[in-house]
């Protein structure tokens, strides 16, 4: 940051400086802000999978000329092992896209509403109905408030949880 200035080369900052920038473009005027926080994704992903690798592989099955290979290369190998992981970053993103359109409050209210409805339509049906006690058509509004109530009771925990995450 700031590099070729009397100033330059921060190694942290915060990030709220941001916004004060009014030019967020590398010395050579082509890489911003992007671009550099994408390479430093990449980079850090790629150290985080050899090193995973490396983890998982006891340290007797590894050879001196695989370390040496490695050492030679190691900035365009973990630039090449990030890449594979951000790359497919697409995928796993994608239910965040569907999740990002569900509008929270609209979900709440109208699972709200759907429970109110049903308590008014039992409440009519012990009311006002109890002289259709015994028919078919009593006995099929019955069986249709009994599904309606299990799908109610099921949205109403579906709600609850997505929302609690």
């Amino acid at each position: 940051m700031n590099d070729g200035t009397y100033r330059g080369g921060a190694q942290a900052f915060r990030l709220d400086t941001l916004l004060k920038l009014s030019d967020v473009k590398g010395t050579d005027g082509k890489t911003t802000l992007l671009h550099f926080v994408v390479q430093e994704i990449i980079r850090s992903e790629g150290i985080r999978v050899v090193r995973t690798e490396r983890a998982s592989r006891s340290i007797s099955s590894v050879g001196t000329d695989d370390v040496e290979y490695e050492n030679e290369n190691s900035e365009e190998h973990y630039r090449s092992l990030g890449l594979q992981v951000v790359s497919s970053l697409n995928n796993e993103l994608e239910d965040v896209r569907k999740a990002a359109l569900i509008d929270g409050d609209a979900l709440t209210s109208t699972v709200l509403k759907l429970g109110h409805s049903l308590v008014k339509t039992q409440e009519f049906m012990n009311n006002e109905l109890k002289n259709l006690e015994g028919t078919e058509f009593q006995s099929c509004l019955e069986t249709f408030m009994d599904h309606a109530k299990g799908e109610v009771m099921f949205l109403v925990e579906e709600e609850k949880r997505i929302m609690a995450l």
